[in-house]
């Protein structure tokens, strides 16, 4: 009952602390995260969707997901605050840009919206230190940083990584495609 009451909250895009669901039901996770939380940030991989909106319901907080790379000092686009959607990275930070780039060996095409991933901008690296066939091979002519991941555009402007199964996690450029036409990670 308290998740479903917290979950029409979610949808509707607010973060609020109810008197009985969070000052009763849900006080004892809230204080094992600290008690104050306010916001929960996560970037390494994609949370499943059910974990990511179980977070949105109990925490009293808001949760989203974002993405990025040491090259482009940690983050480079983010969810927005009340985003009630899942499988998403959200919208490119104001401090870079993003672009799609063709992948045509693998058929991704940035004119169909999916494609190698590319950031530039101010927190983009220079290069790598000592190290320029590195940085040659990160770093376009352009100053393009080319991550590696394929991902897509959504409809409203969020990016999704694409995946053997579509937004389920992140897709690397080195992994094999199977005879049946489906796409594996290396690892």
């Amino acid at each position: 009952m308290a998740l479903s009451a917290k979950g029409r909250d979610v949808d509707k895009h607010r973060v609020t602390r109810h008197m009985l669901w969070d000052g009763i039901v849900l006080k004892r996770i809230q204080e094992r995260l600290g008690g104050r939380m306010k916001l929960i940030a996560s970037g390494a991989a994609p949370l499943s969707p059910t974990i990511l909106q179980f977070l949105k319901r109990v925490c009293g907080a808001y949760v989203v997901e974002g993405y990025g790379q040491t090259e482009c000092c940690g983050v480079s686009s983010c969810q927005m605050f009340g985003d009630p959607t899942t499988g998403n990275i959200g919208v490119p930070f104001n401090c870079n840009m993003i672009k799609l780039a063709d992948v045509a060996d693998m058929q991704y095409y940035a004119k169909d919206n999916v494609g190698e991933l590319c950031i530039k901008g101010a927190n983009v690296f220079k290069g790598y230190y000592r190290d320029e066939e590195k940085t040659r091979e990160a770093l376009d002519n352009e100053g393009w940083l080319h991550t590696g991941d394929i991902a897509k555009w959504t409809p409203v402007g969020n990016f999704v990584f694409e995946g053997e199964e579509l937004m389920s996690f992140i897709c690397r450029l080195d992994k094999f495609k199977l005879l049946i036409g489906r796409n594996i990670c290396l690892n």
